[in-house]
């Protein structure tokens, strides 16, 4: 009987101590979700874990001096994990939020091809339309459609390599426009690099054009129609195209008490009458939004916002903070703008292709090994720029930067993709550059957080 009860109480502890080792085991993976249990991570436990490690990836990459920007991540049941680190504005000390509009610039594309399915759908125009039909300057391109101009498959050449002598065809400072652009081609008629549809080659160029196009076609402002078509509809309240004069009214009104006078009304009666000057006041201010910087040599934090094209949009120019991007996102999912069948032709990579590891849609860049996965990214004055969608578990990533961080972009997706993907992961090494300015950037522009991201 002893050696029963022995046994049982033997069992008991060894059973006690399994239990323990397990909790423990699972404490160190997430010690938020640990049970009484060694039983696998729950979906909910699951998500947690990601948000803490996404956070704790991101907060690392800030306090290396390596991450200045926003990121938004999601998935099916909404936002998983958003936050923001470092400054918008280090002339005006204006902290960056995922409020804060970014300039996309090729994230920008999308929208754009986005403006030309709208017109495709509403019976204005058809892909194989060659582009003289509506920019009779270009007549000698003879064959390039419009739909060639989206797939990056025209062979005209990109604007930003022969940028040079555009700058030098006008006048010295001269703030370059699509119709200037349109002008140069028309006039010096630059050589294709090859007969439209039998390949591919990244063309800014092509989305200057679809910008005109769509001017012309809807009689209207691009910026305006972007606006009326898309981000309204969208709920994209504070999403704009970005040029050098963008400035926003601001009215306000001043109330000024000037006197007031007793007067009789009879024996039994008295009243004040209270007389007040109103002013109204009109301000011009600048539209809010992120600058965007490059890393000196010692440091410093170089303003790199200006271009001198940036007069041109449709290839690049729309702004827009991390939170509207994700309404973008659910516009997308819930067909606010375009029908389903039309959307997914933007998905459909093109037959030819510059990339193995990528192909090109209308806007969208999708993966050549898995083409639910369709994303962006753009690289200008200083702005670096991550979209990404599944079009199959319906999950969401962007990662906006205004602090010129060039192929760091790399190791920062593959973090956050490899977090998503519930594998291990490494959060990548400072360049010598970031090393060399940690001590400028604790003194001068590190922000203290408290907490993490949603």
């Amino acid at each position: 009987m002893q050696f029963k009860i022995f046994g049982l109480l033997f069992f008991s502890i060894l059973t006690s101590f399994v239990n323990l080792w397990a909790q423990n085991d699972l404490a160190k993976i997430n010690p938020d979700t640990a049970t009484t249990t060694s039983v696998p991570l729950d979906a909910a436990a699951k998500r947690k874990l990601k948000q803490t490690q996404i956070n704790e990836f991101m907060k690392e990459l800030y306090e290396t001096n390596q991450f200045n920007g926003s990121v938004l991540v999601a998935d099916r049941e909404g936002v998983m994990f958003k936050n923001a680190y470092g400054w918008s504005n280090i002339y005006k000390r204006d902290t960056m939020t995922t409020d804060t509009p970014v300039r996309l610039a090729s994230v920008s594309k999308q929208f754009t091809a986005m403006a030309i399915m709208i017109l495709k759908e509403r019976g204005k125009l058809s892909y194989e339309d060659e582009i003289a039909m509506y920019l009779p300057e270009l007549a000698h391109y003879q064959g390039v459609t419009i739909r060639h101009l989206l797939q990056h498959s025209s062979g005209l050449p990109d604007y930003f390599g022969i940028g040079f002598y555009i700058s030098q065809y006008f006048a010295p400072g001269k703030l370059i426009m699509n119709r200037d652009l349109l002008k140069y081609f028309s006039e010096t008629k630059p050589k294709l690099h090859f007969k439209p549809g039998k390949r591919a080659s990244y063309s800014n160029t092509g989305y200057v054009f679809l910008a005109l196009i769509v001017e012309r076609i809807a009689n209207e402002y691009f910026p305006s129609f972007l606006q009326k078509n898309i981000f309204e509809p969208a709920g994209m309240k504070n999403a704009f195209v970005y040029n050098t004069n963008n400035k926003e009214i601001k009215i306000s009104y001043d109330t000024t008490f000037v006197k007031s006078d007793t007067v009789f009304v009879n024996y039994n009666e008295m009243k004040i009458e209270a007389q007040y000057k109103v002013t109204t006041r009109i301000k011009t201010v600048e539209k809010r939004r992120a600058y965007g910087y490059e890393m000196g040599l010692k440091g410093d934090l170089l303003p790199l916002d200006y271009h001198q094209f940036d007069g041109m949009y449709g290839e690049k120019g729309v702004s827009i903070s991390a939170d509207e991007l994700y309404k973008w996102h659910l516009a997308l999912l819930e067909n606010k703008i375009v029908k389903p069948e039309t959307l997914k032709e933007a998905f459909t990579p093109a037959d030819v292709s510059d990339r193995r590891e990528w192909k090109y849609g209308f806007g969208w860049k999708i993966f050549s090994e898995d083409y639910n996965i369709v994303f962006h990214h753009g690289l200008y004055r200083g702005f670096r720029t991550y979209l990404q969608r599944n079009l199959n578990d319906q999950s969401f990533m962007v990662i906006l930067s205004n602090v010129q961080i060039g192929r760091k972009m790399v190791g920062i997706l593959d973090g956050l993709n490899r977090i998503l993907d519930e594998k291990s992961y490494k959060v990548p090494k400072p360049s010598k550059i970031e090393k060399d300015a940690i001590t400028k950037f604790r003194e001068t522009y590190r922000i203290e957080y408290s907490g993490g991201g949603k």
